[in-house]
């Protein structure tokens, strides 16, 4: 090895020198201001230029950032720098793309101290009208830590890498992550995408994703340990595609459907019983789903709605799987259908609520009339008519 370094030398080949920013306990929230910055873990050098500028740079929220909040915004241009590495703070990205070359690491910072059952790290991270790119990123990267990652008004997260799938999972022991993809915002892996736990080292850990957006994986896997819990709340605006296959590891894997502000572009007619469009498109079109005995699946139709006209007395069916490469569907038997009594005026289900058409599975529902409120009067007022007869009779 010294004799290889010796020779990049001697020819002249620039070694990478690594910058490093260490966010301070400053209370100030603007990322630019250099009063947040040193550049070493002991606070005692500060920093002469704002972090972020090059692919040679990594910043580091370890202990002296517990509590803080940094907000970053592209008003210097473009961020790029080598890893971001967070213990427990809060971090806002507004209006900027930023560049990770090589990875984020949410929980675990090098010389930082351990989180305890007694004092764990908090991560809040908002990607607000943003684009993060990273080869890899770790989420909940030590035991006993939270972390909320949001995604809004149409923010891009994008993990490049497509080997090493066993390490983008979520949580780590007695860890939990709540990832939000709200709708317009998009979060993509070029691998697979592990919800919780990496082998052993989610033990007793949560993860929950709320999938408003898009969330698109070469293929989604769910907790690896059977003490701990993975969920997927799929809302109705929801694009979510896995090219590969959908696999519940362990049991305490949870699929949920929630039938809100359904994508119209989802739903077609059912004419005659015949669905008009077989291909439309669907709210999780997945290769296959692997290990189905392990998951809960469930479709909450509580106060049902979608974005778009609709008409009265009509069937529609809203496309909710689609398998790309099943060499047999599964059963609706394992699929419950929750909240049917709560789906709001105007909406009922279907005698057969869930039917597969093909390769996808939809749900049937019907429009019925909603009574005009005079409706509603002359029902009150018949009813009233009919109390004071009965009384009367007494």
């Amino acid at each position: 090895m010294k004799k290889l370094i010796s020779i990049l030398l001697a020819a002249g080949v620039a070694m990478p020198v690594f910058a490093q920013f260490y966010r301070t306990n400053n209370a100030d929230t603007d990322w630019s201001n250099l009063e947040n910055w040193t550049t070493d873990a002991e606070g005692t050098v500060p920093a002469t230029s704002v972090p972020g500028r090059g692919n040679n740079v990594q910043w580091y929220l370890g202990d002296a950032a517990v509590g803080t909040k940094t907000v970053v915004t592209g008003d210097l241009g473009n961020i790029s720098i080598d890893r971001l590495n967070v213990k427990s703070a809060d971090l806002t990205f507004s209006y900027v793309n930023v560049n990770i070359g090589n990875r984020i690491n949410f929980g675990a910072v090098d010389g930082a101290t351990a989180a305890t059952e007694d004092n764990r790290n908090t991560i809040n991270v908002v990607l607000d009208n943003t684009t993060m790119k990273t080869w890899l990123c770790y989420f909940a990267n030590q035991n006993y830590t939270d972390l909320n990652f949001t995604l809004k008004n149409n923010s891009t997260f994008q993990i490049t890498a497509t080997t090493w799938n066993q390490y983008q999972g979520v949580g780590s022991k007695y860890s939990t992550t709540h990832i939000t993809i709200e709708k317009g915002s998009t979060f993509t892996t070029g691998t697979s995408l592990t919800t919780n736990g990496t082998h052993s080292a989610g033990q007793y850990s949560t993860s929950v994703m709320d999938v408003y957006g898009n969330l698109n994986a070469a293929a989604i896997y769910t907790t690896d340990q059977n003490t701990s819990t993975s969920t997927i709340n799929i809302y109705g605006s929801a694009n979510i595609v896995s090219t590969g296959s959908t696999n519940a590891n362990q049991k305490n894997s949870y699929l949920n459907f929630i039938m809100q502000d359904v994508d119209v572009n989802k739903m077609t007619y059912i004419t005659a019983g015949t669905v008009e469009n077989s291909d439309v498109d669907a709210i999780f079109t997945t290769g296959d789903i692997l290990n189905i005995n392990r998951f809960t699946i469930t479709v909450d139709v509580k106060d049902f709605s979608f974005d778009g006209d609709y008409d009265e007395g009509e069937s529609y069916a809203i496309a909710l799987f689609k398998l790309t490469n099943a060499t047999e569907t599964f059963s609706t038997d394992v699929i419950s259908i929750v909240n049917a009594d709560k789906m709001g005026p105007g909406w009922e289900l279907a005698d057969e609520a869930l039917f597969w058409n093909e390769s996808t599975l939809f749900l049937n529902v019907i429009s019925v009339p909603v009574p005009e409120p005079s409706t509603y009067a002359a029902i009150f007022g018949a009813l009233a008519l009919a109390f004071a007869a009965y009384r009367r009779k007494r």
